[in-house]
């Protein structure tokens, strides 16, 4: 047989191979290094191709269209072993097949490997500079899955992740890690092998969890893992990596459960809650990365939000009403996720609370605490008993005391020890953790025998001794771990306790948003408030105060559903202070805004107003300063029909913007608009001129930093006439609509523009999918032809939704066919709303509809609805995909704008990146964030429109600010953090 035909064999061996990986694997990429030949085989594979080559050295002969995958295994390998110098791959090429790769042989090299990609999913190439500088050889390199020149900087990559905290059971947090670390090295062939985002985490899973299972197989992971072993450095960075991940996934494995708590009112238990357990920083991160929980959000069964799951694995509590039966499994993940693995399912059924029967009363009355038989019980306590009635209505309680006889033998008979009273043991106690104290804070022991001194763990006697009133304290500094306390002369029995190493936590603080807030800021909606604490609260009271000199106090006043909280600007609490501020104008100086929240230390910020205002003066045509001094200062201005600003002289007649040619945070903070005594309702068009995509105008154009001041200037103007100020409004829309199509492309804005602002709530949602999918319209549902019938059918529509399913998410995790037919009769009960509204303007009108639509489609319309808060519609937009994956699982409700500069630059992918410059560094980003959302923080910056344009030359960044600002906008919106008291 001639060598072609003994190739062919080997191409239909290799080639099943790969089918069947493909197959498996349906959108994983296969690798040719994964060609599955032993090492005899490849020796025997290189002497037929070099006997074949002796006869076809350019691959002309159409045979090679059936022989090619030994060809590709072949050049697999050396791409394997290349080392990244650029010029040792053709040369080992010809060294392993004894053949002179010219031109005609490396051109048909490619296109096998394109045919190779096309019949069998074999990996293509990616599109990064250096794939496509040397095309050629990017093809056998991109099927070595990992080349032996990543191989160290990717071990010691995940070395150094795992020693700054972030958990080897988090891909994506693993993933992003690795990439920041990457940027900061000289070759960018590792940053580029990490754009491939699935592969990437799944090599570096299987190298931390040799053991487990994935789409790769297992044969090429050996592999690595062996080679790595190979180099000294590599060896010790896997190793320790691997030693980390061990550590921390034991700790996880031993993470305690969550525990049932009442809350108390007047010693009337008034609703249950599932406190979280108390957990260090590392098994907190390694939790959240096992269940993988978007938002890192935990919710209950019957609640009505979803917490934080940091949160509530440090002793966070979720309150779910008051059932008639504790919740078997209450906890669950925020929204309908893809199933858990094997570990996240252990996690999460790890954290699930048992039930009780018995509650212990803590001190002040205020709560009680789950307690199981085998806990001891402390002398001259409360316990609760939760008694099943088996009724719907709300269970029954009965309180018993340890120092009652006939209370004491009961809990004896149900399993439970009572302490002795001569013993009493306290510490800073912790959240959701029973008999556990947080370390670095004494424990106070005291004995009712007189004479006796208590010991810790039978030997240690305390370090000193107080007094208080008639009692004594014996005050131990006990170290992480497990004690005991015990009086044995006094014959007491020994009380059991653990030292708990506190995890990080935010400290109690009140911050505002800007950290420098103005009056304008207050004004505008922009000014934040962010409520941070150690542990969550409840029902916590807050007020504001404004003051100024010589004007009354104005104050405003709400209560916080849950701290830690952002309460926005548009939230009722600063809507009700801004109202008040309308209607009583501070018209100088500066004011003082006290922030009190019960428990907190009061923040008081000064809110100064803008620096050097100006004011024009309409007889004299002249700006004057505060200090009255008039000046010469050139006016521009701008009007609908022409809206940039340039200089000119005042038209009597027609909407006109005065902005003064100065400074920009002393000109456009001053801006004017005057309406000249036009009639009640004038509309005027405004027309945009052409612009150009430059800094500063050219060629009679205007370029974006003029384009983007005119904007600002319209936006800050003052106006008192109602039509003319929506007409400002509308003008100051349609130039900052011209700056996004400028920044993010005529794509981005036909996309924002067609946006249904229905989405901006939940239910919203849920009723724009609905109807694209024909739930709440058909043939057995009336025609509703009036558009005025439609907005009101909608609105019937949200309400009766809102109605039946208050929470998305949680209908989504406890989905059945029930509730697909409740909504069936929410859907029918608004068209009633609808008929009954024409009845009683006496209109004709339908008659009572009936419809029934499949629970499928209702359950695809939710989970289609979940997913539209996000604007999917722009995921095409915004690259890489790792940008992507960052920002649209950011929690927006809770960020400030300091966080979301954070967010945006953690996540940066600079397209115009040279050594020691980066084109779109974080003051960019922030210019660009505040320019969309704050724009009367952005003049105060100097030179602002120049580091606004910028992002010209960075697409893809401004596209993912301006994502993150409709994301924070829409979670404004729908998100309200106060309720009124």
């Amino acid at each position: 047989m001639s060598a072609l035909d003994l190739l062919k064999e080997k191409h239909q061996e290799i080639g099943s191979r790969i089918s069947r990986m493909s197959e498996d694997r349906r959108s994983f990429p296969v690798f040719m290094i994964e060609h599955g030949l032993r090492a005899d085989d490849l020796i025997g594979v290189r002497d037929l191709l070099w006997r074949a080559l002796e006869r076809d050295p350019s691959l002309s002969s159409p045979q090679w269209n059936w022989s090619y995958l030994p060809l590709l295994a072949v050049t697999a390998e050396v791409g394997y072993r290349y080392r990244g110098t650029g010029t040792d791959f053709w040369p080992v090429v010809e060294q392993d097949l004894h053949h002179i790769a010219g031109g005609g042989f490396r051109s048909a090299l490619v296109r096998f490997f394109e045919l190779g990609h096309r019949e069998f999913a074999i990996a293509k190439p990616g599109n990064s500079a250096w794939e496509r500088h040397f095309p050629l050889i990017a093809w056998p390199i991109a099927n070595a899955l990992v080349p032996l020149e990543l191989q160290p900087q990717l071990a010691r990559a995940l070395r150094q992740a795992l020693r700054a905290g972030i958990s080897g059971n988090d891909p994506e947090a693993l993933h992003q890690y690795l990439v920041q670390i990457a940027v900061g090295q000289a070759s960018r062939r590792f940053e580029n092998w990490l754009q491939q985002t699935d592969t990437a985490s799944e090599v570096m899973r299987r190298l931390l969890h040799p053991a487990s299972d994935g789409w790769l197989s297992g044969a090429i992971l050996e592999r690595i893992d062996r080679d790595l072993r190979k180099d000294a450095g590599a060896s010790r960075a896997i190793h320790e990596a691997r030693r980390i991940t061990e550590r921390k996934f034991r700790n996880v494995v031993s993470v305690p459960p969550a525990r049932y708590v009442l809350a108390l009112k007047e010693q009337s238990p008034t609703h249950l809650l599932v406190r979280g357990p108390v957990l260090p920083t590392e098994v907190r991160q390694e939790v959240a990365g096992l269940l993988r929980s978007p938002g890192d959000r935990i919710r209950a069964v019957g609640a009505d939000r979803a917490v934080p799951l940091r949160t509530f694995l440090f002793g966070g509590a979720i309150a779910i009403g008051l059932p008639a039966e504790l919740p078997a499994a209450p906890l669950c993940l925020d929204g309908e996720l893809e199933q858990l693995d094997e570990s996240g399912e252990k996690i999460l059924a790890a954290l699930q609370p048992s039930s009780t029967s018995f509650f212990l009363v803590g001190a002040g009355f205020v709560e009680a605490q789950a307690v199981f038989p085998g806990e001891q019980l402390p002398a001259r306590s409360h316990v609760i008993r939760w008694i099943a009635t088996g009724e719907p209505s709300a269970p029954e309680f009965s309180w018993l005391s340890t120092a009652d006889k006939a209370d004491a033998e009961v809990l004896r008979r149900s399993g439970f020890v009572i302490g002795k009273t001569g013993l009493q043991v306290m510490g800073l106690p912790l959240p959701g953790a029973a008999s556990k104290f947080a370390a670095a804070f004494p424990v106070f022991v005291s004995a009712s025998s007189v004479g006796i001194s208590p010991k810790l763990d039978g030997s240690i006697d305390p370090g000193r001794v107080m007094r208080v009133g008639d009692q004594s304290w014996s005050v131990f500094k006990p170290a992480c771990g497990e004690h005991w306390i015990e009086c044995s002369e006094a014959g007491d029995s020994k009380i059991l306790f653990e030292m708990v190493e506190l995890p990080e936590a935010e400290s109690a603080e009140i911050a505002l948003d800007p950290p420098r807030p103005t009056l304008a800021d207050l004004e505008s909606g922009n000014l934040s408030v962010r409520v941070s604490a150690p542990v969550a609260l409840e029902g916590v009271r807050v007020r504001l105060r404004l003051t100024a000199g010589g004007m009354p106090t104005i104050t405003s006043e709400g209560v916080l559903e849950r701290v830690p909280a952002l309460v926005r600007g548009t939230s009722k609490i600063f809507q009700e202070l801004r109202a008040q501020l309308f209607k009583t104008p501070i018209t100088s100086g500066a004011a003082k805004l006290r922030v009190s929240v019960d428990g907190f230390r009061t923040e008081v910020v000064e809110l100064l107003p803008p620096i050097n205002r100006l004011t024009y003066d309409r007889d004299t045509g002249l700006w004057s300063a505060e200090d009255g001094l008039s000046r010469e200062i050139p006016t521009l201005i701008a009007t609908a029909d022409a809206p940039i600003l340039k200089s000119g002289r005042a038209d009597p007649r027609g909407l006109q913007l005065l902005v003064a040619d100065a400074r920009d945070h002393e000109a456009l903070s001053a801006a004017l608009v005057l309406d000249h005594g036009q009639p009640a309702f004038a509309p005027q068009n405004c027309i945009v001129p052409p612009v150009v995509r430059e800094a500063v105008s050219l060629s009679d154009r205007f370029g974006i930093v003029d384009l983007a001041r005119s904007a600002v200037a319209w936006r800050l103007a003052q106006c008192r006439n109602a039509i003319s100020d929506w007409q400002r409004s509308s003008i100051a829309g349609e130039l900052e609509a011209a700056v996004t199509r400028m920044l993010c492309g005529d794509a981005w804005l036909e996309l924002e523009e067609g946006l249904d602002l229905t989405i901006l709530s939940s239910h919203g949602a849920v009723v724009h999918c609905a109807w694209r999918k024909w739930l709440t319209r058909g043939n057995d549902l009336p025609v509703i032809s009036s558009r005025s019938d439609r907005a009101r059918l909608n609105g019937y529509l949200i309400q009766r939704l809102r109605d039946e399913i208050p929470d998305v998410s949680l209908a989504l995790s406890e989905w059945d066919d029930d509730t697909a037919g409740n909504l069936d009769l929410a859907v029918i009960d608004a068209y009633d709303d609808l008929r009954r509204y024409h009845e009683d303007l006496g209109h004709e009108t339908f008659e009572e509809p009936d419809m029934s639509r499949p629970a499928h489609v209702w359950k695809a319309a939710l989970q289609e609805a979940a997913v539209l808060a996000t604007l999917p519609m722009f995921r095409p937009l915004i690259l890489p995909a790792r940008r992507w994956n960052a920002l649209v699982n950011a929690w927006y409700g809770e960020l400030t704008q300091d966080d979301l500069v954070d967010l945006l630059d953690s996540c940066h992918v600079d397209s115009f990146r040279r050594p020691g410059f980066r084109w779109m560094g974080r003051s960019e980003i922030r210019t660009l964030l505040q320019f969309w959302l704050c724009p009367a923080q952005v003049i105060a910056g100097e030179n602002w429109g120049e580091t606004l344009a910028h992002a010209l030359s960075d697409t893809q960044t401004a596209r993912a600010v301006r994502y993150v600002c409709l994301r924070w906008r829409l979670a404004a919106r729908d998100l309200p953090e106060i309720a009124t008291a």
